[in-house]
């Protein structure tokens, strides 16, 4: 006998609900933060590089950029949403028009509002932001020798602009650590990840 179908239900590690249409139904908490962005695997899973990694990398670069503390904790949070929808690849985002608009924006929201964050953020605050993510990615993908790193744009980009040695090294950092240890350290550098539940 074929069993009937689940319903298309989605739960945190925690156990809330999720509905996508509906993200100020579903409860913030800490611990499904840490543990869905420690899970979830960046880019497609094309190399082994965690969602948490990445806020925390974007975050250190923001910190030794000697950007201020604001810019600091939208960077370490400008993908926590990931955690409950998911990080699609832009291509795959590219076609589905109604993606964005209709669930990343409201989840994204929702995470920024949960951790004292004002959403969207100012548009300095936002541009900045947007450079140290396209920077970190850029790192990442020399570090972890990317396939895209063969890309002939991809190419060009990072030879008009080489990984630093201070980036890489922030790389390591964070590379080597383990995921409660960049945890903390995102903790440290986003304060309202602190009052989640």
């Amino acid at each position: 006998m074929i069993a009937p179908p689940l319903p298309v239900t989605y739960y945190t590690a925690s156990g809330a609900r999720v509905d996508f249409l509906r993200p100020y139904d579903t409860p913030i908490r800490a611990n499904d933060l840490y543990l869905h962005s420690s899970r979830i695997c960046r880019n497609g899973g094309a190399r082994a590089w965690s969602l948490l990694q990445h806020s925390t990398l974007v975050a250190v670069l923001a910190q030794q950029n000697r950007c201020d503390s604001e810019v600091i904790a939208y960077a370490g949070v400008h993908d926590l949403h990931e955690c409950y929808v998911g990080d699609l690849v832009t291509a795959m985002k590219a076609l589905l028009p109604d993606f964005k608009p209709r669930i990343e924006r409201p989840w994204e929201a929702h995470v920024h509002l949960a951790c004292a964050l004002l959403f969207p953020p100012p548009p300095r605050v936002a541009d900045l932001v947007k450079r140290l993510d396209h920077r970190a990615f850029q790192i990442e993908v020399v570090m972890l020798e990317h396939p895209m790193v063969r890309d002939p744009d991809s190419l060009r980009v990072l030879r008009e602009h080489p990984v630093q040695l201070w980036e890489q090294a922030a790389f390591f950092e964070v590379a080597s650590a383990t995921d409660e240890q960049n945890w903390r350290r995102l903790v440290s550098l986003v304060p309202g990840l602190e009052r989640l539940p």
